[in-house]
């Protein structure tokens, strides 16, 4: 995994640019009267939130562990992603509510020029930086990352959204379309709350390292020869930040504590140039039987 700077560096920059654009959009959308810009703008708000909860998350996940956390705080990550998912079911709900008030005055968009020039700039900025967070993801596998990411591209949607209900309800008199867009917008976001929290919740469950880091593991254990005789109770898991690692290693019982650990050794760097960061649990076991056993 990497450092923490480029982690903590992509909440940060995710927050500033949030707030930059809950401002511009919640101005414009008050200006216009478009609830589909408000509705966006309450989006982004809500979004600094996050933005600024990862940032403390990521700060936190990556000390080393403590006293009273011997295995790390890793899943901060996690529950900042499961609050990230709250704060959008919040922000679907306000805005279903503002779209059925809308719905009911019948009210109109003033500006549209304006409206559309602020949600197309807007769009642009979240596209550009939802590019910028995966690549970051790429290199960091941060949990927070990969939530601030999903949420800024249901925002790149619902933008694209944005502009076709202004148009459609300035140019073509179609005024229910903002808000009923304004709607699809928070079904959109529900549906990514729902999303990260499913993440969310699956990472503060332990899951099993992926298939692919597995068969690695294996791989680079069948490469050993005699006296690692084979090997049982491979398990493995991530908190979202650290990947740990567990198994028994099955040695002739008649061998000497200096070659087992010896042996103890080599496999501990082998799987450490396998997987760069791991955290190993190896236990030493004697073989049930001298020769050669099935490693699995």
């Amino acid at each position: 995994m990497s450092s923490s700077p480029p982690r903590n560096r992509a909440a940060v920059v995710a927050a500033l640019v949030s707030a930059v654009l809950a401002v511009a959009k919640l101005s414009v959308g008050v200006y216009t009267g478009s609830v589909s810009v408000i509705a966006s703008g309450l989006d982004s708000t809500l979004d600094v939130l996050a933005s600024g909860l990862n940032a403390w998350a990521i700060r936190a996940a990556i000390e080393p562990p403590d006293e009273h956390h011997r295995f790390g705080h890793g899943k901060l990550e996690s529950l900042a992603a499961l609050a990230q998912a709250t704060f959008v079911g919040g922000s679907a709900v306000l805005v279903t509510l503002e779209a059925g008030g809308r719905w009911q005055s019948e009210a109109t968009i003033t500006h549209p020029h304006v409206a559309l020039l602020t949600v197309a700039l807007s769009t642009l900025v979240a596209l550009a930086l939802v590019i910028w967070q995966r690549r970051e993801y790429a290199r960091t596998g941060s949990m927070a990352v990969a939530a601030d990411s999903a949420h800024y591209l249901s925002d790149v949607l619902s933008g694209i959204a944005v502009m076709a209900a202004v148009a459609a309800s300035s140019f073509l008199g179609l005024g229910f379309i903002d808000p009923v867009v304004s709607l699809g917008v928070a079904a959109l976001m529900l549906f990514t709350g729902l999303n990260l929290a499913r993440k969310a919740i699956d990472t503060l469950l332990d899951p099993a390292l992926p298939e692919v880091e597995v068969r690695l593991i294996e791989e680079t254990l069948r490469g050993f020869k005699p006296p690692l005789l084979g090997w049982h109770g491979l398990r493995t898991r991530s908190d979202g930040v650290n990947r740990f690692v567990e198994v028994h290693l099955e040695l002739d019982g008649d061998l000497s504590l200096r070659a087992a650990n010896e042996v103890y050794g080599d496999v501990v760097a082998a799987l450490g140039e396998a997987l760069p960061g791991v955290d190993l649990s190896i236990h030493l076991d004697p073989a049930d039987e001298p020769d050669p056993i099935v490693r699995r």
